[in-house]
């Protein structure tokens, strides 16, 4: 995995994290440790949502620990994965051409 863009501040956000995942085999993997990388380090705990970007037309709604549970799973659809905070307060996407991103929203959380 590397560093496309790491600790960047572009406008409007307070985290900015894009890594790349080159090895097809590895995305997977990847994913998840990203995943669990994120949380850790901005504590990322309570409600999020997940999405997809074609092949399921469904949402779901899940505590971030039983979301990680269900990764493997949902990972082996071939789309792009997105996952958001309570509030918007943070996104995440995995994209399938290895592209893994995180941003943490600069303004005060939806109401």
């Amino acid at each position: 995995m590397r560093a496309i863009r790491g600790w960047a501040k572009p406008h409007g956000t307070n985290h900015f994290i894009v890594y790349y995942e080159e090895d097809r085999s590895q995305e997977r993997t990847r994913f998840v440790e990203f995943f669990d990388w994120m949380c850790a380090r901005f504590g990322l705990n309570g409600l999020v949502l997940y999405i997809g970007d074609s092949l399921t037309d469904f949402a779901l709604a899940a505590s971030v620990a039983d979301m990680r549970q269900a990764l493997p799973v949902l990972f082996e659809v071939p789309q792009h994965h997105y996952f958001v905070g309570a509030n918007a307060s943070w996104c995440m996407c995995m994209a399938m051409e290895g592209d893994m991103a995180f941003g943490c929203a600069a303004v005060p959380s939806l109401h």
